[in-house]
């Protein structure tokens, strides 16, 4: 039986709305968790990237606002944050206590 192109319909074709929705979707939760790493508000940085995924770029280069338990901490030295786990503060070269 041979079935033709007509009957078989549009079902191999992507609907924009989907794709655009997804975009939006993935784009908005990686922003609101690169931010939240960050110290910062998951939701208002979410719907930024969300709408605007150039953001996605911004919050990536963003420095931390406050110490955050797993991510970054402060230096003693010059109070620069630096990652969590490292032993040397990057901008002073000043040692690091050691974690608890």
């Amino acid at each position: 039986m041979l079935i033709h192109t007509s009957e078989v319909g549009m079902s191999g074709y992507v609907k924009p709305e989907v794709v655009i929705f997804l975009i939006v979707a993935v784009s908005g939760i990686c922003g609101g968790w690169m931010a939240a790493n960050r110290g910062r508000n998951f939701i208002g940085w979410s719907l930024l990237a969300g709408l605007l995924p150039v953001f996605l770029l911004v919050i990536y280069f963003s420095r931390p606002l406050c110490q955050v338990e797993g991510k970054f901490r402060s230096c003693p030295n010059c109070k620069e944050f630096v990652r969590w786990r490292a032993v040397v503060c990057k901008n002073c070269r000043h040692e690091l206590p050691p974690l608890q």
